[in-house]
């Protein structure tokens, strides 16, 4: 079981927590709970657990400061998932930089704790099940990272005591689906025996970001560039079919040295950025790389923005579909970079917030968004950046469309109480939609889910019943009441009044007046 740590200020969220989930079913058990990170600093130094959840806004020491000690003044890695509110959002982003695994609105959802616990299990076992030397694995996550400078990289490479030349091959995982190193093994060996190389000649090293590392020493087996290729779409095809998910695989030059090999790695990085705009899984070789144009940094707000926020505001989803496609291709097209796309969505999803916070709307579903692109985007697939937007999008548009219906029901009362003072004046949908600055479609839809009944039908009604007292108090005639109620055709008047009477007009008045008087004619 896999010790878990609860750090809260409230008891009710403890305690509401501690009963959320069956923690023993997930692998999880709660071992201690703090009232705040002072407490739970000296509960985790006494016995160390394996998953850290705390609040970020405590007394004493609060969620970040806790976060910070751990990793500044203990170094300690343990996971960590943060609770955090839709008004500490801004909390949550200063937690990123300390490596915080993730995060859960308040108030917790149990699938979303059970999947990120899952998350957190998973990376675990990864990290358990790399090679004996951890201190060379410690050294390929380093060399992974794309902020690593080239001279901290030449040394992380003589750490590894390679044996030259090595070719460097890293698969990057489409969905960063968590697995261990014997299944990795397994899967790669029938490539190793196809191209008759041994196993010690081969070093693998696996990450939870999704990176498997692969540092392949031929001794003297000399590959041909045809053959290199050839291994690289074998191992690519190899953990396609055994994971059953996309991947990317990039191609070192062959490294005769620690800094040949620290500059297999920077191009891995590089090629990282450039799988996510790669449609279909693929191999990109270290002279591709080199051939492929910068990324731009365009961060001049596009036009394409304003109209998806107009298609958000006027609930047209297959606007909204069209629009973000459009604004996709043109990052594509124009190679624009992934944190460059970052700030153009988060901004956009910041102002679209802000539309949303002055309705009186929920804006955790936003917030959440934006938590979610301020994470994932420079490591998630442009297709699937585009897919998630767009969902985000459409969600937002029936958000605004639901809080306009609810504001508009307040309107069908005020127009509802206008046509029954108005009806006898030549009136149409159409009319009273200008009037109240509203889509007559719109509006027709309001009305009959407020009303139960179509607009002109409730207009025909008020009429009709409106004529009916008029012929039983005055001696007006047809055509006469007809014109009083609204109607400028008699005829038409009558055939209406026909259909909801069940007589016509003359012969409602006869009745009228023979009730009165059976000896009267007419």
């Amino acid at each position: 079981m896999l010790k878990v740590l609860l750090v809260d200020d409230e008891p009710v969220i403890r305690a509401g927590l501690a009963q959320l989930i069956n923690w023993e079913k997930y692998g999880f058990t709660i071992v201690s709970k703090a009232k705040n990170g002072e407490q739970a600093l000296q509960l985790i130094l006494d016995d160390t657990p394996d998953v850290i959840i705390t609040d970020i806004r405590m007394p004493r020491m609060d969620g970040l400061q806790l976060i910070q000690a751990l990793r500044e003044e203990r170094n300690l890695l343990t996971p960590v998932i943060i609770l955090t509110g839709f008004n500490e959002f801004d909390y949550a982003r200063q937690a990123i930089r300390y490596q915080v695994r993730d995060y859960l609105l308040k108030p917790v959802d149990k699938e979303e704790l059970i999947a990120a616990l899952s998350r957190i299990r998973a990376s675990l076992r990864i990290d358990n099940a790399l090679p004996v030397d951890s201190q060379s694995g410690n050294a390929i996550k380093l060399l992974l990272r794309s902020t690593t400078s080239h001279d901290v990289r030449i040394k992380l490479c003589q750490s590894l005591e390679a044996h030259y030349p090595v070719l460097l091959m890293v698969i990057m995982l489409r969905n960063h689906m968590p697995t261990t190193f014997i299944q990795i093994k397994q899967l790669l060996l029938p490539v190793w025996e196809a191209f008759t190389l041994s196993e010690a000649s081969v070093r693998i090293y696996i990450d939870a970001d999704g990176f498997i590392a692969v540092l392949i020493q031929p001794e003297s087996t000399h590959l041909s560039k045809t053959e290199e290729q050839q291994l690289a779409f074998s191992l690519l095809h190899a953990i396609h079919d055994g994971l059953d998910q996309e991947a990317f695989l990039s191609v070192g030059p062959l490294a005769h040295s620690p800094e040949q090999l620290a500059d297999s790695f920077q191009a891995a990085c590089s090629a990282r950025v450039y799988s996510l705009y790669v449609e279909r899984p693929t191999v990109l070789a270290y002279e591709e790389i080199k051939l492929l144009p910068p990324f731009k940094s365009q961060y001049e707000y596009l036009a394409s923005f304003q109209q998806l926020r107009d298609s958000i505001e006027n609930n047209s989803p297959h606007e909204i579909e069209r629009i973000v496609t459009d604004i996709f291709v043109f990052f594509v097209e124009q190679f624009i970079s992934p944190d460059t796309i970052k700030v153009h969505l988060y901004r956009f999803l910041l102002e679209i917030e802000k539309y949303v916070a002055e309705m009186n709307g929920d804006i955790q579903r936003i917030i959440k968004a934006a938590n979610h692109i301020d994470l994932t985007c420079t490591t998630t697939p442009i297709r699937l950046q585009r897919e998630m937007f767009r969902d985000t999008c459409q969600q937002i548009c029936l958000e605004i469309a639901f809080l306009r219906a609810q504001q508009n029901f307040g309107i069908i009362d005020q127009i509802e109480q206008y046509v029954n003072s108005h009806f006898h004046e030549n009136m149409t949908l159409k009319d009273v939609a200008a009037k109240f600055y509203m889509n007559h479609a719109y509006l027709g839809q309001l009305f009959r889910r407020k009303k139960g009944i179509q607009f002109n039908e409730y207009l025909h009604q008020l009429r009709i019943e409106e004529a009916k007292s008029l012929l039983r108090r005055t001696d007006l005639k047809i055509v006469e009441v007809a014109k009083k109620v609204g109607y400028n055709d008699p005829t038409y008047f009558s055939g209406k009044f026909e259909k909801h009477v069940g007589v016509t007009p003359t012969a409602y008045k006869l009745g009228l007046q023979q009730k009165k008087s059976p000896i009267e004619e007419d």
